[in-house]
């Protein structure tokens, strides 16, 4: 009988271990599936010039992705290449701007990340937490769709009644916003929303968007070694398409700025345009104003000036040059 009574307390207190040990593996399971979806916000800690940063982070079917803004430099909604949650707090999210890879390696705890930047062999400490984002303004987006991609285009109407007329604003050259901003360039110019909100309080409307691999459109990018000039024009005429089918809109007209007053020309070729803007666009052949423009800046020394000139002469007739100085490579860079 107590051979009988030992046997049942064995099998007592292994069952008892058993669901211990079946209750502290499902605590894990769930620390390991912290939800980390949301909005956050923080900075980047370089010394004396805190970064702030905005990193919206996604979960479908177990996937995690994300995108990322800095608004200082003109960053938005810019999609994160790999987001990776491993374990129960590590947490690890990687993009690639303008040919450079950066990475944020940190810990999740209390609704709050912390860890490391990295970028070009340097690191800084980032912190963010999360929080309300603040609702948009009520905007208006025509989108068209594209072989590679669908885009979108903000839509600001005057006031008063339909129709109206409307001009399409194509942006410059770089990875410039709807707004006239440029990623990588400290603050905003607004350049762009500007005139668009010139235009509305003289009744005209207007659409403008973001380039490919940029705000809304950041889910559009193409790789910069894969995309020809063509490419941005079809951009422009699939949207001067989208405005001639839409009754809102009686005269069409197209603004140009720089690169986009090119990319409008030959969007308009074979379109039957009302009008056509160019603002600060090339009077000469692309290669001589980009190199007047390096000329222009008194800071740039004269042996790169030199380079500068011999690779825009190699392009025009055809050549490629694989041998770029870190310098020239945001403009000049082989991918481009």
């Amino acid at each position: 009988m107590q051979k009988i009574w030992c046997f049942i307390v064995i099998v007592f207190f292994g069952l008892l271990l058993t669901a211990c040990e079946s209750a502290d593996k499902a605590d894990r399971e769930k620390e390991a599936k912290v939800d980390v979806a949301g909005y956050y916000e923080g900075a980047i800690e370089i010394p004396n010039q805190p970064l702030g940063i905005e990193v919206t982070l996604q979960k479908q079917d177990s996937e995690l992705s994300g995108m990322m803004s800095i608004p200082v430099q003109g960053l938005l909604d810019y999609p994160l290449t790999t987001v990776k949650q491993d374990g129960e707090k590590a947490i690890t999210f990687i993009t690639k701007v303008q040919n450079h890879f950066i990475s944020f390696e940190g810990e999740i705890e209390a609704e709050q990340i912390t860890g490391t930047f990295k970028q070009n062999g340097q690191s800084f400490p980032f912190q963010l937490a999360k929080a309300k984002q603040t609702a948009e303004k009520d905007e208006e987006f025509l989108q068209v769709e594209t072989a590679a991609g669908t885009l979108s285009a903000e839509l600001l109407k005057p006031k008063g009644k339909e129709p109206y007329p409307v001009m399409l604003i194509i942006p410059g050259s770089g990875q410039t916003d709807r707004d006239g901003n440029t990623v990588g360039i400290a603050g905003k110019n607004n350049s762009l929303k500007l005139l668009a909100e010139g235009l509305a309080d003289q009744g005209i409307a207007t659409i403008r968007y973001d380039k490919r691999g940029v705000g809304k459109n950041s889910q559009a990018i193409i790789d910069e070694r894969d995309i020809q000039f063509d490419q941005f024009v079809d951009d422009a005429a699939a949207f001067i398409d989208k405005l001639e089918a839409d009754n809102r809109f009686t005269k069409i007209g197209v603004i140009g700025h720089s690169q986009g007053s090119l990319v409008g020309m030959l969007a308009t070729l074979e379109k039957d345009m009302d009008v056509f803007i160019s603002l600060a666009g090339f009077g000469s052949p692309s290669g001589e104003g980009i190199y007047d423009q390096l000329r222009a800046q008194s800071q740039l020394p004269k042996e790169l000036l030199r380079e500068s000139e011999a690779i825009l002469q190699n392009l025009k007739e055809g050549k490629t040059v694989n041998e770029v100085r870190p310098e020239l490579q945001p403009l000049l860079r082989p991918s481009v």
